[in-house]
């Protein structure tokens, strides 16, 4: 992830965007369905498109009716999905699913893999309840009861090897990759002179002024910033940079840096397989981890989201924004009846 920063914003000198306030994921969906002259009616907890009195799609809270009910239902178990991914022949993480009372057993299998792990609920979103990084016996103790404590009951924990690369977020709609970000942990860049406490303060206001990031506050774990040899009063060098925490997801203080025209053909069928993998899944966020952007040898998939906020295409940190929300309204009309 620093050389990703490094390599890619640094050196290229990538300009932080800011954006002002923002229609938000629902929104965007209906402007882009007014834009091609369809009416919108709000029915129910959902809002549906209308051509020539015939509805030819709409949309439910996040989630549009280009996923199926089953899609729907498998996405919400990264158990179930990470089966029907391993069924198609798509790479994920080794890992298992473990009851909250099957603490032991996740203890043996973590042995087993050698190296440092991530738990997760099974049912999980936006990163909560998420530990990455769990090297040894206590850390798996301490993850375990955090991770257990947010799973809901009757589901399971879900332990996977912990895969090194930078983290990608592909919506694929149809047999296609309409956007593609990857997604970095909270982090600041040092300038030799201030503090890691000012630098988290300055990225905060920065992040305040782009109506996509504001949403989510920084959160620092202690312990990831100690592992680099940091504390806040510590003062980085010029141009070194400072992961705060190892979630790459918004809420947490996330950045998302649009690559839709970095990342190789290979990386990009990769994400459509895993969507096709889902029975009734046309459109979803798929997220991977991968070494390289140039290729897809060594990515994995972890899971489809079939809420993806499209709002991180749409207003970036860094890169050009991509409208996702036309596409979704266009594969809709392709696809009526």
């Amino acid at each position: 992830m620093r050389d990703f920063v490094s390599r890619h914003l640094l050196e290229n000198g990538a300009a932080f965007n800011e954006h002002k306030a923002a229609p938000g994921h629902l929104n965007y969906v209906l402007e882009a369905a007014r834009n091609r002259n369809l009416e919108v009616q709000a029915v129910g907890l959902g809002h549906y498109f209308y051509a020539d009195g015939a509805v030819v799609g709409g949309i439910r809270k996040m989630v549009t009716t280009l996923v199926g009910d089953v899609a729907a239902q498998v996405a919400e178990s990264k158990t179930v999905t990470k089966q029907l991914l391993e069924r198609a022949g798509v790479p994920t993480p080794h890992g298992r699913g473990f009851k909250i009372y099957e603490f032991a057993s996740a203890v043996a299998f973590q042995e087993s893999l050698g190296g440092p792990v991530v738990l997760k609920p099974a049912g999980g979103r936006g990163g909560e309840g998420v530990r990455c990084n769990v090297r040894d016996s206590a850390e798996f103790e301490r993850a375990w009861a955090y991770t257990a404590g947010i799973t809901a009951k009757g589901s399971r924990v879900l332990v996977e090897e912990q895969v090194a690369g930078i983290d990608i977020r592909a919506y694929v709609i149809g047999d296609t990759v309409i956007a593609a970000a990857t997604r970095l942990p909270s982090f600041v860049v040092g300038d030799g002179a201030t503090t890691v406490a000012d630098l988290i303060e300055l990225k905060t206001e920065k992040r305040a002024r782009n109506a996509y990031l504001a949403r989510g506050a920084i959160v620092m774990d202690e312990e990831v910033v100690t592992e680099q040899g940091y504390a806040l009063g510590s003062v980085p060098e010029h141009g070194e940079v400072v992961v705060l925490n190892g979630v790459a997801n918004v809420h947490q203080g996330g950045e998302n840096v649009d690559i839709t025209r970095l990342i190789s053909p290979e990386l990009a069928d990769l994400a459509v397989r895993a969507a096709r993998a889902i029975p009734g899944l046309r459109a979803a966020g798929i997220d991977l981890i991968t070494p390289s952007l140039d290729t897809s040898d060594g990515a994995v998939v972890l899971e489809a989201n079939v809420s993806a906020n499209i709002g991180m295409h749409h207003l970036p940190a860094y890169g050009e924004p991509v409208d996702v929300a036309a596409a979704l309204v266009e594969e809709m009309l392709d696809h009526s009846c």
